[in-house]
């Protein structure tokens, strides 16, 4: 049994090749927060410097570059790199420099620092002798020429974003040599004694390129959709913690695999050209039967041996196994256990102790040692797995089968586990490498190759996989599952084709449903068809349920009461339409107050808010102020806001609550974050359940609430939402079906709210309304309900991108700014921002004051937002450029994880009561353990303790505090655990990505809008990141007009991308999804064509093109020489040559009769002769065809 190492590599523009990048300024991810050693080089990076050295060796430079411990892991030649002494060793200690061979990159075993046992002194600090000795050992596992390395990238890469974040795999090699332990010069006596000098770096030196694959990432950086098809992420992210880990053969045989897929995919499909990719494949191939000689057929067998108290047996039979006598080993562990002898390998027990051990075992784990040894000794569990899978509540962990099930088709662990965190996981391969050993090993096979139970395990990991979809088509899994197969040794390959789905349905319905509709099988992970007909069915009830009969009337007096404010600004400067306004809003009311189901929806302004309040003062009305509400939402952000308007409406009696919360406390979450499918405690203490920001709730999750509310003590439910928005992050698309299905079948329970109360409050006080202008002009036609735009809303549309064309101030509320350098980009926003922020008050302070005394006045009075983290105009690196521009002085004075004293940051995990965080309560003046923190929440870093000492000269900031928006009163320690740590829980701030800032809002919004590639659905992204803003947004346009045109094409919709089917049957064409091979912006798809035009006559119109296979583009903006633009509907090329064609509405309508006549004009005087025109009428088809013939003619 031989150790593998992970190793983790900071990120590299150019393949770790020893080398500058060629263009460094666009490696954005090597500085990453989540980038080992990317604290080193975020601190030392110089990017001028870099910029004047681009491309050249590391050997050719002045001084090594800050990437020096780990972009040399592809390196042709050796180079020089150096190691500073850490600050505390405070005394004359020399910068210890020396040579690194070719393919070389250094690592240090972090967690054996931190966790392994004795480091930590029981009086506080650390034991420098324990540390050496744990990171001696760690290295001494390995073997040179045997062990193999395994190079990824942490979160800090081009295939990461905030709701996704992964480890990226790059590739593998065999260790050549690994150095020795490095010591620093010059130590003093003290630091030797103390800290023992040596150097936290080790070089690892492979035999790449001859036994050596790297996956050529570099290649395709500016290609996102081909990076995409071939990129590998480790299956078990445990293995990508703490730098370098070491891996085991059966470990490292799932990463192997991994590495197979993706280089059979850049050699056949990618067809890259880049070097040999059959010698590559084929030194894989004989890699992967090597390691299944030294994994053995019993690799769970040391895990058992733990489970059962019987440790000091392990080292016995990993000893017998390498010295190839694994089936000996193997029978001696079960005749040991079933008391035949007396030792098991080189364990001997004294007397009393084998007596104890067999009363244990015989009191504990008799019935199940037939599952443990006859299977579960084949899949590489550890302790830990073992435990919860034999325990009774196994149901905390998924699993619902019961261990004779288990025994009879152990691919259920792969079906049914989930661990403890995401990288506790047992996959298929895991469980299958079981199964289906190599045929050299001692163990026989447990199954044939095309076995039900391992196809069908596969395919429900591969429907999983394709996280957002409801439901797949059965061919497009089947032709992903083979892909994985051809992964797989030869010995287990067996292509599967649809006949399998009908051979095996009856088995295949334990886990997948299989669905029909017009010839085409559908396939679903069984819990998401379930998930789906539960929220159906409730809802369904209640829609076809009698209305509630109210004990007394609410009649108009009272909604006018609660709902218009004569206090506000409205009121004085445009009571009228205030007033028809508030109007719609109490017509609404009393609609709905009466039925058992509701769904409220609407854009940023519309009054959602205030009709929800207003609703629960009517049934306080109704039923007494005792009246049982209760109010939910999806994250703690979310709740925190509702809780806040709530009270300051004086409804405090008003139960809040985040869904997560309420089911942990009814018992529906286990502690793995994972749903009960049954078993907890009904909730039924609340009449009146309200659900917030109910577009952010995925189907799992609202699943799990319906599952757990009584529906016999629930008489009414209120879903609040905005369906307009991103969809959620995870299965479905909720809240927008519903909202469809009731505009559809039962328009008396939706409540679209359309008069925008922000927007006439802007309008009136001279504060402009264009970003709700521009916002509505991003809204998928389905969410809007209507189909067809009509002629009104194509008027304004281009009028909007007119004015947006010209750039500039849009309106008083509404900036465009547009850019085309990335890296001048950073300085421009910057600038701007600071120019905003400069007032009379201020003029006397420095720029980087000006953002730091805003922010802690009011820490959402401005926010940056950008669709993506990486690249220059990505969150990650705007974050480091205004820290560095912001926090000057602070960073001088120390960072943690990259972070420093008053930086902007925000949480990106849930901290809920079971996990904890530690601070201090100024109200109570105490300290508390229980202080619940949300994925999102946004707050300003302070120092720990007393404030004063932070001016000492002296001062370095080695821990820290955050206060959060809203909870200032608390503040929270990050320091001590490992899990409490910064890197864990936080990141900058200043920029964020717009979906991190769904359900928050701040007073202006600078939101960066890049050229979308070709996978992007920028719809919703645009709307939701607009309507962040409550009083101005300035849009960061890259390119030009076009940028933004494409991004509200309606084929740009990510609502429209996603497979559902609550209450309609709604499967996405494949061209949609797979889209990389046509599309171009105004291409216009054959079969897709009325997915992407506006009006059924286009549709018509665009058909006969493609009959008469015209090229042509829908909406393509069209640029005259003086720089003014217009919109044309089709633009044709035949012959070489370009013409227009404009298909007009109802010219009856004055306005849209005026816009056309200035748009004629402009085309006579711009472009004469180049025009075509129909009208709306019956006669369209003709007259189609008679413009199609003559601009034919003109070839």
């Amino acid at each position: 049994m031989t150790t593998h190492m992970t190793l983790r590599l900071a990120w590299h523009n150019d393949g770790w090749n020893g080398r500058i990048c060629q263009n460094p300024a666009q490696n954005t991810y090597c500085v990453g927060c989540a980038s080992y050693p990317g604290e080193l080089i975020r601190e030392q990076r110089d990017l001028e410097w870099e910029k004047r050295n681009a491309g050249k060796k590391f050997n050719e430079l002045d001084r090594p570059p800050p990437c020096m411990y780990s972009a040399s892991a592809f390196a042709e030649e050796g180079c020089e790199i150096l190691a500073d002494p850490p600050d505390f060793f405070n005394d004359d200690t020399e910068t210890r420099y020396w040579e690194i061979p070719p393919a070389t990159a250094c690592t240090w075993p972090y967690e054996a620092m931190y966790n392994k046992e004795g480091v930590k002194k029981s009086g506080g600090g650390f034991d420098y002798d324990k540390r050496l000795e744990h990171a001696e050992a760690h290295f001494q596992s390995f073997e040179p020429n045997k062990s193999l390395v395994f190079y990824y990238a942490n979160y800090s890469n081009p295939l990461s974003d905030d709701e996704n974040r992964v480890y990226v795999l790059v590739g593998v090699a065999r260790i050549k040599e690994i150095a020795p332990t490095i010591f620093y010069d010059n130590c003093s006596e003290r630091t030797l004694e103390k800290y023992k000098g040596f150097v936290w770096q080790r070089g690892i030196t492979s035999h790449y390129p001859e036994q050596g694959l790297r996956l050529p990432y570099h290649r395709y950086l500016d290609q996102p959709d081909i990076l995409q098809q071939f990129a590998a992420y480790p299956e078990n992210t445990w293995l990508c913690k703490y730098a370098t880990k070491p891996v085991s053969d059966d470990e490292a045989l799932g990463l192997l695999e991994q590495l197979l897929e993706s280089a059979r995919i850049v050699r056949d499909d990618v067809q890259d050209d880049s070097e040999n990719w059959d010698q590559r494949i084929q030194w894989l191939e004989s890699l992967i039967a090597e390691l299944w000689i030294s994994r053995g057929a019993f690799p769970g067998m040391p895990g058992i041996l733990e489970y059962l108290g019987l440790e000091e047996a392990i080292s016995g039979f990993r000893a017998m196994v390498e010295s190839g006598d694994e089936q000996k080993a193997f029978s001696e562990v079960s005749d040991f256990l079933a008391g035949h002898i007396d030792y098991v390998t080189a364990f001997h027990p004294h007397e009393d102790e084998l007596e104890e051990i067999r009363r244990t075992i015989a009191l504990e784990h008799d019935d199940n040692l037939p599952l443990m040894l006859n299977v579960l000794s084949r899949v590489a569990l550890n302790k830990d797995q073992l435990e919860a899978i034999l325990s009774e509540d196994r149901f905390k962990n998924g699993i619902s089968a019961e261990l004779k099930d288990l025994e009879a088709n152990p691919y259920l662990l792969s079906e049914q586990y989930t661990g403890s965190d995401g990288g506790d996981v047992i996959r298929w391969s895991m469980v299958d490498r079981g199964m289906l050993p190599s045929p050299e090993l001692s163990g026989t096979p447990l199954f044939k190759k095309n076995s039900k139970e391992r196809i069908r395990a596969l395919l429900l990991e591969t429907i999983r996989g394709n996280t957002q979809q409801t439901f797949m088509p059965a061919s497009v899994l089947i032709d992903q599952v083979n892909k994985r197969i051809l992964a797989q040794p030869e010995w287990k390959q067996n292509l599967i084709t649809n006949k399998y789905l009908g051979v095996d349905k009856e088995f295949y319905d334990g886990a997948i449903y299989q669905r029909t509709e017009d010839g085409v099988v559908y396939l679903y992970a069984l819990e998401n068809w379930d998930n789906e007909r539960k929220v159906e069915k409730e809802l369904s009830q209640l829609l076809t349920a009698s209305d509630i009969n109210l004990p007394r009337p609410i009649g108009n007096d009272f909604w006018k009461k609660v709902l218009f404010q004569e206090e506000s600004s409205l009121a004085a400067n445009a009571r009228e339409e205030y007033e028809e306004a508030i109007a719609q809003q109490i017509k609404a009311c009393q609609r709905i107050i009466n039925k058992r189901f509701v769904a409220v929806t609407g854009g940023a302004g519309t009054g959602k808010s205030t009709v929800i309040k207003a609703l629960i003062k009517a049934i306080y009305k109704l039923y007494g102020e005792g009246s049982s509400v209760a109010v939910v939402a999806p994250t703690g952000k979310a709740t925190d806001r509702i809780r806040r308007l709530l009270t300051e409406d004086g409804l405090n009696p008003v139960f809040t609550s985040t869904i997560h919360s309420i089911l942990a406390k009814y018992g529906w979450l286990n502690p793995n974050m994972t749903f009960r499918s049954s078993g907890g405690k009904r909730l039924g203490d609340y009449s009146t359940v309200i659900i917030d920001e109910s577009s952010m709730i995925d189907l799992s999750l609202m699943s799990a609430l319906f599952r757990a509310l009584d529906w016999g003590a629930v008489s009414r439910l209120i879903l609040v939402g905005d369906a307009a928005q991103l969809p959620p992050i995870g299965v479905g698309k909720l809240y927008a079906d519903i909202v469809s299905h009731l505009r559809a079948h039962y328009p008396d329970h939706l409540v679209e709210l359309t008069s925008n109360l922000r927007q006439l409050e802007s309008r009136v006080s001279g504060k402009g309304h264009g970003i709700l202008s521009l916002a509505n002009l991003f809204i998928n036609d389905a969410v809007r309900g209507d189909r067809e735009e009509n002629e009104a809303a194509s008027v304004e549309r281009e009028q909007m991108i007119m004015k947006l064309h010209e750039g500039g101030e849009i309106d008083e509320d509404l900036d465009v700014v547009y850019w085309s350098d990335a890296e001048a980009l950073q300085e421009t926003l910057i600038n701007r921002v600071t120019r905003d922020l400069t007032t009379e008050d201020n003029q006397d302070k420095t720029d980087a004051q000006k953002w730091g005394h805003a922010l802690k006045d009011n820490i959402n009075c401005f926010q940056i937002l950008s669709p993506v983290r990486g690249e220059l105009y990505g969150t990650e690196s705007i974050n480091q450029n205004v820290q560095a521009f912001k926090s000057q002085y602070w960073l001088k004075k120390g960072a943690v994880d990259g972070i420093t004293l008053f930086d902007k940051v925000i949480q990106f995990v849930n901290r809920p009561s079971s996990r904890a965080l530690r601070g201090f309560d100024f109200i109570t003046r105490q300290k508390r353990a229980d202080i619940e923190i949300f994925n999102g929440e946004i707050g300003t870093v302070v120092p720990i303790g007393k404030w004063s000492k932070i001016k000492a000269p002296n001062y370095k900031v080695t821990e820290f505090a955050v206060q959060f928006s809203g909870k200032e009163f608390i503040s929270v320690n990050y320091t001590g655990r490992a899990s409490d740590k910064p890197e864990a829980n936080l990141e900058l701030a200043y920029a964020i990505s717009v979906h991190k800032a769904q359900g928050s809002e701040f007073d202006h919004v600078y939101f960066v809008l890049p050229k979308s590639s070709h996978s992007a659905q920028y719809m919703e992204l645009v709307y939701t990141a607009l309507t962040r803003a409550t009083r101005k947004c300035t849009v960061f346009v890259e390119q030009d007009v076009s940028t933004v045109v494409n991004a509200m094409r309606p084929e740009q919709s990510a609502l429209s991308t996603i497979n559902s089917s609550l209450f309609e049957f709604q499967p996405v064409k494949e061209a949609i999804i797979n889209r990389t091979d046509w599309y171009e912006a105004g291409k216009i798809h054959q079969a897709l064509t009325g997915d992407m035009v506006r009006s059924k006559s286009e549709v018509i119109i665009a058909n006969m093109l493609h009959e008469r296979d015209i090229t042509f583009w829908y909406e393509k903006p069209l640029k005259a020489a003086d720089g003014t633009m217009y919109l044309p509907d089709f633009t044709l090329q035949v012959g070489g040559e370009e013409y227009y064609w404009e298909h007009l509405g109802l010219l009856s309508q004055p306005e849209y009769e005026e816009h056309w006549k200035e748009k004629e004009s402009w085309y006579e005087q711009h472009f004469p002769d180049r025009l075509y025109t129909t009208e709306e009428g019956e006669s369209l088809s003709n007259d189609a065809e008679a413009v199609i013939q003559e601009i034919l003619g003109m070839k």
